[in-house]
């Protein structure tokens, strides 16, 4: 009975999948880790709040910039066997992250992943 259920397993992208955090890249490249970290570090602000505040710090950086940015995060050690060991046992894979669509589908393609699901940085 068990075999026929479907299988799934989801990541987390920063810090599992990717030996790094987007934000912490893309925050030195344009001198925002202060106001990062203050945000990040606010007690008073629920997590969607924070996620919001940080997200229009972002503002005017070029889509292509985060993309240059995702990229120079290497993969995790073995995430790429253990995506391909879950994948050829018959499971759909994903991503869920508090990090962005545009560096999601990056990890996603890299490691033939199924799925993923992220916030929608707007331009």
């Amino acid at each position: 009975m068990m075999a026929n259920r479907p299988k799934l397993v989801v990541f987390d992208m920063d810090g599992t999948l990717i030996n790094g955090r987007l934000i912490e890249v893309i925050s030195r490249k344009y001198n925002l880790s202060e106001k990062v970290i203050e945000i990040q570090s606010d007690p008073s602000l629920p997590g969607y709040k924070k996620t919001e505040m940080i997200a229009s710090l972002l503002k005017g950086i070029k889509a292509s910039e985060i993309i240059k940015a995702i990229g120079s995060i290497p993969i995790m050690l073995n995430a790429d066997k253990i995506v391909t060991w879950f994948k050829k046992n018959g499971y759909v894979t994903g991503i869920i992250t508090d990090s962005y669509t545009i560096a999601a589908e990056v990890i996603a393609n890299k490691l033939k992943i199924d799925f993923i699901a992220a916030n929608e940085l707007k331009y």
